[in-house]
């Protein structure tokens, strides 16, 4: 009974660490600390309440007669004994195939598939993408692209095209024979007009060289001062003054490639290729304002056009088609979408790489000035991050774990055999996920977590009692049956318990828990039964243990 109870304690303790450890990584601190509350307030009720109440009642009659009654544990005691390869075999294709389902794995799935179709959450998402024009917000920045343009090469020389072409670029050889590009040194001696006409001009003199009133006549006059001197049209809304004394600039004068003929044809080519894709519904962008503007005009525009047409607007107009989609200041303009949740097609990552690729193979814009932003955008990023934070620590969790079982059983060969059977049931229930399409999510990441969790504890309690038994006779054999038939009893009543309970959550109608209820049974399933035959079989291959032990 003393080493039970220590083995108990030892299995409890273990718990509560990986809840307060795992679990506050993968779901945050409030399920990792509730989680651990629980396992204290249990470890408590078990070792404190539950024994005092016991010693209340009246002594009973200790019976180890067994022989009329066989555990139903010895069956898988005598399956690994007589089929031990086959067990390894079997674990060995479970790994293969859980593997290649691990590398399938992925988090692009619909919100709208976390309902059923009879709730009234899917009904309404339902309608809104179908008469609303999408559910979730997607928001594409573009930014201009300032990368200077090559410069144009030099023009050749003679020695490079030998064509006669002078550093000026005109060939020399069309005016070799040219009848003017001589001229005689002393052209001007006869010429008639080489002397000044106005030699003798008896006018050459400025008759008013002398005259009183050269100076200014205002000079003196009382409204000598101008009256044009300074502005008179100060206050005229039409001048325009680029000092800093000038009024402020606003939004509707300041200039942008993307209110241009060429930014605008850039913008609407986007939005005509996000109106076609069945994934998007509603787009709107700075493109609407063009194709209003386009149609009032009776024909296309040209940038001055534009402009007048913008000065124009009035200021409530300007918040609706322009302000939303145009950032002056970083020369920005923004294309909101609204995403159809509805859409059987629909897989985050995929639709905006899908987006990317488009635009800069197709569009001709650079990577770096497309960017992706909104509700989408972010929920994909948390899902993304879940999915590294959960197969990135899976090893390490693993791995302390095991580090946990040599310091419970001070061996390395013991620890390893006790966290393979768990290893390969976290691998089982991941594999299945991905073999079956099912994403990961903020429910499903955590089954592998919490099989890990509870599956340690068949190892533990196996273990501990296997190595009881080989001390008693030194055989294997015969001390495996006798663990399936004390230990492997309350094992497999406490998985099947487990199981049961977990399944409950097939009856909601929010898919996530559907799949967290199923799939949680099934880990645990998986971790029972390996925990009962392929445990044994490593123990009975490698014998860590000695009789003395």
């Amino acid at each position: 009974h003393r080493e039970l109870a220590e083995e108990a304690m030892q299995e409890s303790f273990i718990q509560i660490w990986h809840h307060a450890g795992e679990y506050h990584r993968d779901r945050g601190a409030p399920l990792g600390w509730m989680m651990t509350i629980g396992l204290v307030v249990s470890f408590v009720l078990v070792f404190v309440v539950l024994p005092a109440g016991l010693m209340i009642l009246p002594a009973g009659k200790a019976s180890d007669d067994v022989s009329t009654h066989s555990p139903f544990t010895l069956k898988f005691s005598r399956f690994t004994e007589r089929h031990g390869n086959a067990v390894l075999g079997i674990s060995l294709l479970l790994a293969i195939a859980s593997a290649i389902g691990i590398s399938r794995l992925q988090v692009d799935n619909r919100f709208i598939d976390y309902f059923h179709k009879s709730t009234e959450i899917y009904q309404g998402m339902k309608v809104i993408d179908q008469n609303m024009g999408g559910t979730i917000g997607l928001e594409i920045v573009l930014d201009v692209d300032n990368s200077e343009p090559e410069p144009a090469p030099a023009p050749s020389n003679n020695s490079e095209q030998g064509s006669g072409a002078g550093e000026s670029g005109v060939d020399d050889e069309l005016f070799a024979e040219d009848p003017f590009a001589e001229v005689a040194e002393d052209a001007s001696a006869d010429d008639p007009f080489a002397e000044d006409p106005f030699a003798d001009d008896p006018f050459a003199e400025d008759p008013f060289a002398d005259d009183a009133f050269a100076e200014d006549a205002f000079a003196d006059d009382g409204f000598g001062e101008d009256p044009f001197a300074e502005d008179a049209f100060g206050d005229d809304p039409f001048a325009s003054d680029s000092s800093a004394a000038a009024k402020p600039e606003t939004t509707a004068n300041q200039s942008s490639y993307w209110f241009t003929v060429a930014g605008l044809r850039d913008v609407k080519s986007v939005a005509d290729y996000l109106n076609d894709l069945s994934e998007v519904g509603r787009v709107d962008s700075l493109a609407t304002f063009y194709e209003v503007a386009r149609d009032l005009n009776g024909g296309s525009l040209n940038d001055f056009e534009l402009a007048v047409a913008r000065n124009s607007l009035p200021a409530s107009i300007e918040d609706i088609l322009v302000k939303p989609y145009l950032d002056v200041d970083h020369d920005q303009t923004r294309i909101a979408m609204r995403v159809k949740e509805t859409d059987p097609n629909l897989k985050r990552l995929t639709l905006i790489d899908k987006m990317r690729d488009h635009f800069v193979n197709e569009l001709g814009f650079k990577d770096e000035q497309v960017h992706f932003t909104g509700a989408l955008v972010l929920y994909n990023n948390m899902l993304q991050s879940l999915f590294k934070s959960q197969i990135l620590t899976i090893g390490a969790v693993f791995v302390a774990i095991m580090l946990m079982f040599m310091v419970l059983f001070r061996s390395l060969k013991v620890a390893v055999i006790a966290i393979i059977p768990n290893l390969l049931a976290a691998s089982v229930v991941l594999g299945t996920m991905g073999l079956v399409g099912i994403s990961l999510d903020m429910m499903t990441i955590t089954i592998a977590a919490i099989t890990v969790g509870i599956g340690v504890d068949g190892s533990i309690h196996y273990i501990h009692r296997f190595k009881a038994e080989i001390g008693v006779d030194g055989d294997y054999v015969a001390a495996m049956h006798r663990a399936h038939g004390s230990i492997g009893s309350a094992m497999y009543y406490t998985s099947v318990t487990i199981i049961v309970g977990f399944s409950v959550l097939a009856l909601s109608k929010f898919i996530p828990s559907i799949y967290f209820g199923l799939l949680t049974g099934l880990a645990m399933l998986a971790a029972i039964l390996g925990a009962l035959t392929l445990l044994p079989k490593l123990i009975l291959l490698f014998k860590p243990f000695t009789p003395s032990a």
